[in-house]
């Protein structure tokens, strides 16, 4: 499995089956990037990258950085895999689907912190974990708490509200699983 994907063990959720099928992507030491793009500046001691593109067999990563003369390394952006690995995951993996983009395709905010060559990626915790409390736990939990309202409200019956014999039940006036926000790239991203 490439150790520059492991993602802080996302990888480990993967099932071998599908590690097999994405051998491109989870089987291989090395990374071969089809693209690989970007604008590079030196200011104040370090290479500035901005707009960088990575893109190999299954996946792109954009985002932007910087690299110091010692090894020194910082970086955040946006791992995207192709739409093929994602259908994959996600039939593998239900609750990866609540990581899903618009074009169906699993995205995930990284940061990437370090010295050369002990640099590795890293989710952003707080966007998965958010994303998955958002999307999957409040989701049951509304659920639950339609039927618990349904259950005390009825649509029928005549009776005070809030007694337990049967009013109106209460409008629904939103939902608490609305579209989730990755955090914003720096401008130009």
């Amino acid at each position: 499995m490439n150790p520059d994907l492991q993602l802080a063990g996302l990888t480990r959720l993967v099932s071998p089956p599908v590690r097999e099928r994405d051998a491109e992507i989870f089987a291989t030491q090395d990374t071969t990037f089809d693209q690989l793009k970007g604008a590079a500046s030196l200011r104040e001691g370090k290479v500035q990258a901005e707009d960088v593109v990575a893109a190999a067999a299954g996946y792109m990563a954009r985002g932007k950085g910087w690299f110091a003369l010692d090894g020194a390394a910082e970086a955040r952006g946006v791992l995207s895999l192709s739409k093929r690995v994602s259908d994959d995951i996600v039939t593998d993996v239900r609750e990866s689907k609540d990581l899903l983009n618009d074009q169906g395709r699993l995205e995930v905010p990284f940061t990437l912190a370090g010295a050369w060559p002990r640099v590795r990626p890293k989710p952003d915790p707080e966007y998965v974990a958010r994303v998955l409390v958002q999307r999957g736990a409040l989701r049951k939990g509304q659920e639950e708490m339609e039927k618990a309202l349904r259950k005390r409200w009825p649509a029928t019956g005549g009776g005070a509200r809030g007694e337990g014999t049967g009013g109106e039940a209460p409008q629904r006036v939103g939902t608490p699983v609305g579209p989730i926000k990755k955090p914003a790239l720096p401008r130009g991203s």
